[in-house]
């Protein structure tokens, strides 16, 4: 019986990609509040990455075929090493099979054609997927370059909260994976039991302090990987927090979402028929729900469903009951 490889430490890599899907998703805000300058070509590459549905969270795939604790300039390298094809098919989670990706460099309408045919292929993101394809030399040296731009202002950041919310995140991780198989440590971090699960080898736990996720993973038959955000506080008190849930959970269509998900998956586009709203409206409410912890992402393909995050849900109720009842 082949032995379980437990990994965790810090991973600037880990860490970059999460900061690259914060700015991605928050923008130029997020750019002042950090107080971070990049140079145009970084630019260019939030700019694609916003266009992308995990905006830039896909990176992290790339973990399965380069280690995530090498430095940014070892990690870097290994992807230029990476063949083309290759890439592709492992920046797209393996949702269009290399020989569509390759057929698809002669001719585009082959992409096209790919994805009316697969209903769970979500084509609003079919440009990006196409450009992805298409510019692979260019996608490769944005995240480079990106990498080695933000990795530049990490090396600068230093705040006690980050350092504390690090080891208290080192502190539970140990004590979780002493009581408890380390499938189901990675389950309770995600907050939902996995519905595909393998007979992993290695299990790779990545805390990040940046992110707009709460949580995702990244696997294949061998190896189970969790990104976690760990800084789920943003420095808000006890009554912030709660006020920020109950403004949450008090719009009435918001509250209706979050009954359905708890009975099951959905996604968008079904919870945009069955309350009748639009998508964009939808997507304004989920990523409302999402702010707060209170639903669950998996991405199975290229779409992503949400579940109810009842952990994160039970754990408000009994703050906001402590809070209110002495």
């Amino acid at each position: 019986m082949s032995r379980i490889r437990i990994l965790y430490d810090r991973s600037e890599i880990a860490e970059i990609i999460g900061l690259i899907s914060y700015l991605a998703d928050k923008g130029q805000r997020a750019l002042s509040e950090l107080n971070i300058s990049l140079d145009k070509t970084s630019y260019d590459a939030l700019k694609f990455f916003r266009t992308t549905e995990l905006k830039g969270l896909m990176i992290g795939d790339l973990f399965l075929l380069i280690d995530p604790f090498l430095s940014v300039r070892e990690f870097t390298s290994g992807i230029e090493k990476i063949p083309n094809l290759e890439f592709c098919y492992h920046l797209l989670s393996e949702t269009v099979p290399i020989d569509t990706i390759e057929a698809t460099k002669e001719n585009k309408t082959i992409l096209t054609e790919y994805y009316s045919s697969h209903d769970y292929l979500k084509k609003d993101f079919l440009e990006s997927v196409s450009l992805i394809i298409e510019k692979t030399d260019l996608v490769k040296s944005y995240i480079c370059h990106l990498m080695k731009d933000l990795s530049k202002w990490l090396h600068s950041y230093n705040s006690d909260h980050y350092n504390d919310t690090l080891n208290l995140f080192y502190s539970d991780l140990k004590k979780a994976l002493k009581e408890q198989a380390p499938l189901e440590v990675a389950q309770d971090l995600m907050g939902k039991k996995f519905k595909r699960v393998s007979d992993y080898k290695n299990f790779i736990f990545l805390p990040s302090y940046f992110g707009f996720h709460k949580c995702i993973r990244y696997f294949d038959e061998d190896t189970l990987i969790i990104l976690k955000w760990i800084n789920d506080t943003e420095n808000k008190s006890d009554s912030d927090k709660l006020s920020s849930f109950v403004k949450v959970l008090s719009d009435k269509t918001r509250l209706e979402i979050l009954e359905a998900l708890s009975v099951k998956p959905y996604y968008g586009i079904e919870l945009s028929e069955k309350f009748h709203v639009s998508r964009p409206t939808i997507s304004h409410h989920l990523d409302q729900l999402n702010s707060m912890g209170l639903v669950h992402i998996e991405r199975v393909k290229n779409t992503k469903y949400y579940t109810m995050n009842t952990i994160s849900y039970k754990k408000y109720i009994n703050d906001l009951n402590n809070f209110l009842i002495k």
